[in-house]
């Protein structure tokens, strides 16, 4: 028996990243499996063939490889894709100098005000973007939160983390704020 193993990459702004949790299909048959945390992923008990590698992320085109196993496994295949993100750290330094500053909150299908939010966002003049189900590569979220985050820091000190809403992306290194 064979294996196909191997590393997949993400393209964040001009980081490259392992790309953690994300689903790959091998085909024929029904092979599916996530990266782990470093990004590798391993298809084992496979014969002699050609296969199909798919990664499945936001809809991306050209995310097929075909693979063929003839003597031996194949080690070290890489998958490097973009993530082509509305959001990253570029993103946040854009608009830190367009003076357009966001931070994201992740909601989910309701929105939910918070009654602090305009006092919030006039205070240090940025505004909340709520994204709701659908939302990008958590990556791309936390490099633009981040970015915005490092600014606030060095504006004003670290009184507006206790002042904003907790449910701000990333905040105090947290996924959600929690």
């Amino acid at each position: 028996m064979y294996s196909i193993s191997g590393y997949a990459k993400i393209i964040v702004a001009d980081d490259t990243l392992p790309s953690k949790d994300l689903i790959l299909e091998l085909k024929p048959g029904y092979h599916i499996i996530e990266t782990d945390s470093l990004g590798f992923f391993e298809f084992k008990d496979l014969k002699k063939g050609i296969y199909i590698l798919k990664y499945i992320y936001d809809g991306s085109k050209n995310n097929e490889f075909n693979i063929n196993i003839e003597n031996k496994s194949v080690k070290n295949f890489s998958i490097i894709y973009n993530s082509n993100c509305q959001f990253n750290r570029k993103k946040a330094l854009e608009d830190i100098k367009n003076n357009n500053i966001r931070l994201i909150v992740i909601s989910g299908i309701a929105l939910y005000y918070h009654n602090d939010d305009k006092v919030d966002e006039k205070k240090f003049n940025f505004k909340y973007h709520f994204l709701g189900c659908i939302i990008e590569d958590f990556e791309c979220m936390k490099q633009y939160n981040q970015t915005i985050f490092n600014f606030f820091d060095k504006k004003y000190g670290d009184k507006w983390r206790n002042d904003i809403r907790e449910d701000v992306y990333f905040l105090n290194g947290s996924k959600y704020g929690e």
